[in-house]
């Protein structure tokens, strides 16, 4: 489970972690923007140091948790 004071806390504690180079496409935006995206879901999951399979097995499984949990507040 993760939330938004965990995932800045997460931040706090892994200062030295930066956002990844990530090329998908020529668009220079686009790159930062999904680049900045692995970087926030890193900060919600603390996936830093995993490797690209095992990140998104965590991003998966802490994600769907917060959605659920987002709408059942919103029920």
């Amino acid at each position: 489970m993760s939330n938004l004071l965990v995932a800045i806390q997460n931040i706090r504690g892994n200062l030295t972690h930066t956002v990844k180079d990530y090329t998908n496409s020529r668009n220079r935006m686009n790159n930062t923007g999904e680049a900045f995206e692995l970087f926030i879901k890193d900060s919600f999951c603390n996936s830093y140091k995993e490797d690209t399979a095992s990140a998104f097995t965590k991003y998966s499984e802490t994600l769907i948790l917060i959605t659920r949990q987002s709408s059942n507040v919103l029920s």
